[in-house]
């Protein structure tokens, strides 16, 4: 339960972050990207938003669950699972957003920039470590039939 705390205020932190450079920084957040009609101050505080509302939801569910009731924890999973699918889903268009039409025209801070290449990063690599640590429990319990 404290690691679990300890990683949410983590990445709480981040999220954080992401709203400073939202409203905070002047430099390539106001660019609107050529494709979609989207730009890069709005995907932050939208990414923000959202871990947000899934750290706040994990950290109510992990307080006031009773764990001898099912229901209460495939609820849990379903919202979880919604909200997985839709942070990726936004991970891929800050990446498209991001790598496409902003880093390589170089119209960003040097911070703002490296701040982007970090979360994006992040994201993909927590993003697929969720995916194989899913196939790993799907091997595994392949393997006990």
């Amino acid at each position: 339960m404290r690691c679990t705390f300890g990683y949410l205020s983590f990445y709480n932190a981040i999220d954080y972050l992401q709203f400073f450079f939202a409203f905070n920084s002047i430099s390539c957040q106001l660019n609107q990207s050529s494709y979609i009609a989207l730009n890069l101050k709005m995907w932050l505080i939208v990414m923000a938003s959202l871990n947000l509302f899934a750290n706040l939801f994990t950290s109510l569910f992990l307080c006031f669950s009773s764990t001898k009731k099912v229901n209460e924890y495939y609820c849990f999973v379903f919202f979880s699972q919604m909200l997985k699918l839709v942070i990726t889903s936004w991970t891929v268009v800050g990446c498209i957003l991001f790598w496409r039409d902003i880093s390589f025209k170089h119209h960003c801070s040097k911070i703002v920039e490296n701040y982007m290449w970090a979360r994006l990063i992040i994201q993909v690599i927590l993003t697929a470590c969720d995916f194989f640590s899913k196939k790993e429990k799907e091997n595994n319990s392949n393997n006990n039939l």
